[in-house]
């Protein structure tokens, strides 16, 4: 029995229905390689489920930057962007959904909740990567950074997906794999579950309020009702 509150799952795409954070990660490295500088993952990984995305998308935080103070000169931003953005997006089409994803979409269409997608990437990835797999009608909502003037960790992603869904945050549990994608979750007052993949599995997730190693780990209704009794517990379970 699913708590009555809960009638939306909001999933985050990159690195949680797909693995696209290590193709990104190592499509970037290789760049900055090419210019025989290091991109350290202490860097990356404060931008993993933010604005820095995967679609192309490290061209909104600080790793140009942080080459070009390496070079001590300019780089062509936008062509290197292209050479990276299709690389990943060449990669990327061919790989599979992360285990335990096709049912949790199954379930959660059977028990008649409403789902969501809320993405740092670009409406342009996520888009393209959901039709390829035949997802993208079986979601009621996709807000991506397009949508919003912050990215997580912010929360205007998470609360435009309320806006959409015409749902408070209590009815909604958010599926992510990142640090600054529980943190948004949070902020935006959704029940917050993290699934870290290879490349968050060792970064901060404490903060999210429950961990699973995988989607497959536990059916979707049996992490309802645990949700349903963390709820209990707290006080906090609405009728």
């Amino acid at each position: 029995m699913i708590p009555r509150q809960i009638r939306n799952i909001i999933f985050d795409f990159d690195g949680l229905l797909i693995e696209t954070e290590e193709i990104a990660f190592n499509c970037v490295r290789d760049m900055f390689w090419s210019y025989g500088v290091d991109l350290p993952f202490s860097l990356w990984s404060q931008v993993i489920g933010g604005s820095g995305g995967t679609s192309g998308g490290s061209d909104v935080i600080d790793v140009y930057d942080y080459l070009e103070e390496k070079l001590g000169t300019v780089i062509d931003r936008a062509s290197v962007r292209s050479v990276v953005r299709s690389r990943q997006q060449k990669l990327a089409d061919e790989l599979p959904l992360l285990p335990g994803v096709t049912e949790y979409i199954s379930e959660g269409s059977l028990l008649g909740l409403k789902l969501a997608v809320a993405s740092s990437s670009s409406g342009e990835w996520v888009n393209r990567q959901l039709e390829r797999r035949g997802l993208l009608n079986l979601f009621e909502v996709i807000v991506t950074r397009d949508d919003v003037a912050r990215p997580k960790p912010e929360p205007d992603i998470f609360n435009l997906v309320l806006e959409k869904l015409k749902c408070e945050p209590e009815e909604c549990i958010a599926l992510e794999d990142s640090p600054n994608g529980v943190t948004a979750a949070n902020r935006a007052g959704i029940f917050s579950v993290a699934i870290p993949n290879v490349m968050t599995k060792s970064l901060p997730l404490e903060h999210a309020r429950i961990m699973l190693n995988s989607l497959s780990d536990i059916p979707l209704s049996t992490l309802l009702g645990n949700v349903s009794s963390i709820l209990v517990k707290e006080g906090d379970y609405l009728y």
